[in-house]
C-alpha cells in the first residue's frame, strides 16, 4: 500500500513540474476585453482644429481589443467601430479637444543675418533694424554694422524648418548656410508668445560658425538671437515673428 502511494505521489509531481514548464498558449485574449462585435455602430469623426495624430494618441486609451480605429490626415477624420459607449465618449473627449484654442497655428518668421565690422565704414542696414544696431552699438565693440541676408519662412507649429542659402560679403569667399526651428505657440492676443526650440544656425565650414539656442517672441518684438565671431568681425542673429492663423 505505502509503495502505490509513494507512486501516485511521484506520479502528480511530475505532471506539476510538466505543467510549469508548458509556456503559456501566445496572444491568449484578455476575457475583461471584448472581442470585435459585427454588429458594433461606426463613426466617423471630423476634426476640424487640432494635430489628428496628437489627438489619436490622446484617445488611445479608449480602444479595447477587436476595435477598429483609422485615421486620414488629408480628410482631417478619425472613424472608429465599437461599443455605443466608447463611441460616445469618444466624442465627448473631442468636443472638449478639439477647440480653436488648441489649434495647431502656423508661425511667420524673418531672420536677420548682420556683419559687425571694425571698420569705420557707414552702416547698411534697412531702417527697420536701426534701433537694434543703434543697442548693438551700445554693447558691442564693433563700429559698423551691415544686412548680409535676410531669410523668410512659414512653418507648421511642433514641425521642424529647414531652410538652406548662401551668402556672399566684402573680403570673404561665398559660405553656405544652413537654419533650422521649430516653433510652439502660448497665450492669446497681446500675449501670445512664440517660443523657438531650437534655433539653429551655421554659417560655412572649417571652421563653422554656429548660432544655437531657445528663445521666446512676442509679436512686434526684435530679438537678438546670439551671435558668432570671425575673426574682427560678428556675424549677428535677429528675428521677428508673428502667428498668421
Amino acid at each position: 500500500m505505502r509503495a502505490i502511494i509513494v507512486s501516485l505521489l511521484l506520479t502528480l509531481s511530475l505532471v506539476d513540474i510538466a505543467a510549469a514548464q508548458t509556456p503559456a498558449p501566445a496572444n491568449t485574449p484578455n476575457p475583461a476585453l471584448p472581442m470585435g462585435n459585427p454588429s458594433w455602430p461606426t463613426r466617423v469623426f471630423q476634426i476640424k482644429y487640432v494635430d489628428i495624430q496628437d489627438l489619436a494618441a490622446l484617445l488611445s486609451p479608449f480602444i479595447t481589443n477587436g476595435m477598429d480605429w483609422r485615421t486620414d490626415n488629408n480628410l482631417r477624420a478619425i472613424s472608429v467601430r465599437g461599443p455605443a459607449p466608447t463611441l460616445s465618449a469618444i466624442e465627448e473627449a473631442i468636443k472638449r479637444f478639439d477647440v480653436p484654442a488648441n489649434s495647431v497655428k502656423t508661425v511667420e518668421f524673418t531672420a536677420y543675418i548682420l556683419v559687425g565690422s571694425q571698420g569705420n565704414e557707414s552702416d547698411s542696414v534697412p531702417a527697420t533694424l536701426r534701433q537694434v544696431v543703434d543697442q548693438l552699438r551700445n554693447i558691442m565693440a564693433y563700429k559698423s554694422y551691415s544686412l548680409l541676408e535676410t531669410l523668410t519662412g512659414r512653418g507648421v507649429e511642433g514641425k521642424d524648418v529647414n531652410s538652406l542659402g548662401s551668402i556672399t560679403w566684402a573680403g570673404h569667399p561665398q559660405e553656405n548656410y544652413q537654419f533650422h526651428e521649430r516653433t510652439h505657440v502660448s497665450g492669446e492676443g497681446a500675449d501670445q508668445t512664440v517660443r523657438f526650440d531650437p534655433i539653429n544656425f551655421v554659417l560655412g565650414a572649417n571652421p563653422a560658425m554656429q548660432i544655437t539656442t531657445s528663445l521666446d517672441i512676442k509679436k512686434g518684438q526684435q530679438i537678438v538671437v546670439g551671435k558668432t565671431t570671425l575673426r574682427d568681425q560678428a556675424i549677428i542673429l535677429v528675428m521677428t515673428a508673428k502667428v498668421v492663423d
